[in-house]
C-alpha cells in the first residue's frame, strides 16, 4: 500500500510538473542477520532508529506504537524523503530498551545511497554489535 501511494505520488508530480522534483526519496530494505535472528535476541528489541548523514534522526515503528517491526520480522523497509540532494548514508540501530541509550545499542548496519535518480534504492544488513544492551 505504502509503496503503490508513494508511486501514485511520483506519477502526480510528473504528470503536473508541480515541484516534487525537489525531493529525493530513498528506500531502504533492511535485514536482521543471523546472529541477530537467532537466540532470542530479536525478540529483546525494543526500538530502532536511523540517523541519515544530513543530520536527520528517526524512530521506524509502525502505526501508533513505537516499537520496532524488527522485533516480529527478519526483514522490513523504511523510506525517507529530503530536499538535500547527493549520497546520503543511513546507519540502522536496534536497542534493547525503549529509550535508544548508546549502551543500549545491540546491533547497527549502514548503507551510502548516491542520489542519482528520483527513488533511490539501497539495502542494509543490522549485524549483532557484541554489547550485552541494557535488559
Amino acid at each position: 500500500m505504502r509503496a503503490s501511494l508513494l508511486a501514485l505520488l511520483l506519477g502526480a508530480c510528473l504528470f503536473t510538473g508541480t515541484g516534487c522534483s525537489e525531493y529525493h526519496y530513498f528506500v531502504v530494505d533492511v535485514t536482521l542477520d543471523t546472529t541477530l535472528n537467532g537466540n532470542g535476541v530479536r525478540s529483546s528489541i525494543q526500538r530502532c532508529g536511523v540517523k541519515v548523514s544530513n543530520g536527520d534522526e528517526f524512530l521506524v515503528s509502525y502505526g501508533t506504537s513505537d516499537s520496532c517491526p524488527l522485533a516480529n520480522q527478519t526483514s522490513g523497509t523504511f523510506e525517507y524523503s529530503t530536499k538535500d540532494s547527493g549520497e546520503l548514508t543511513f546507519v540502522f540501530s536496534v536497542y534493547d530498551e525503549a529509550s535508544r541509550r548508546v549502551e543500549c545499542e545491540i546491533g547497527s548496519g549502514t548503507t551510502s545511497i548516491p542520489d542519482s535518480e528520483t527513488t533511490n534504492h539501497g539495502t542494509l544488513t543490522v549485524m549483532a554489535n557484541g554489547s550485552a544492551g541494557c535488559t
